[in-house]
């Protein structure tokens, strides 16, 4: 468990790295933004919930805990939706032609 969130966070990490020098190299970075967003906006909710769980309090008023789930809940509507990320992105891949059966076929 502990070594799939630290594979989350570095994903996460790598991501938003790859976003930031394709913005610095001029690109728009569309696509990797709305990844970057998304993964990390996810894995911010799940380490939450997992320490909500593991500490057995729930959601008490006033708790550092409770600040922090509504903080990754509102993560994930920054800049939009991640369900409308992920409709951008879908609609980015099949526009590219990069579905699964013609990936590196050119």
């Amino acid at each position: 468990m502990l070594g799939e969130a630290a594979m989350d966070i570095q994903t996460g990490r790598m991501l938003t790295m790859h976003a930031a020098w394709k913005l610095e190299q001029g690109d728009f970075a569309r696509k990797e933004i709305s990844i970057a967003k998304v993964r990390v906006a996810d894995t911010l909710h799940k380490a939450i919930d997992t320490a909500i769980q593991l500490c057995g309090i729930g959601l008490f008023k006033d708790t550092l805990l409770e600040w922090m789930y509504r903080y990754a809940r509102q993560a994930r509507l920054v800049d939009g939706a991640s369900e409308v990320h992920k409709m951008v992105l879908s609609r980015m891949v099949m526009k590219e032609g990069a579905d699964f059966w013609r990936w590196g076929a050119e």
